[in-house]
């Protein structure tokens, strides 16, 4: 299995996506706008609510996401 380039875990509430290189997180951090808070770690935290959005996003673009 070829590894993703985000792996993302279903909190319920909360969604954190993890970008598996720097090079992913660059991405994040360029394409999708985000407080500071909502890092977790090296995991952006999204509310449920706008998470399948911003997966649906990274699908479109081509990104390998593995969801948990």
């Amino acid at each position: 299995m070829q590894k993703p380039d985000f792996l993302i875990v279903d909190h319920g509430t909360i969604w954190k996506f993890y970008p598996e290189t720097d090079e992913q997180r660059e991405w994040l951090e360029t394409h999708v706008d985000a407080e500071g808070w909502q890092w977790m770690g090296t995991a952006l935290c999204v509310d449920h609510r706008p998470a399948r959005v911003l997966l649906d996003g990274l699908i479109g673009c081509g990104k390998k996401v593995r969801l948990t």
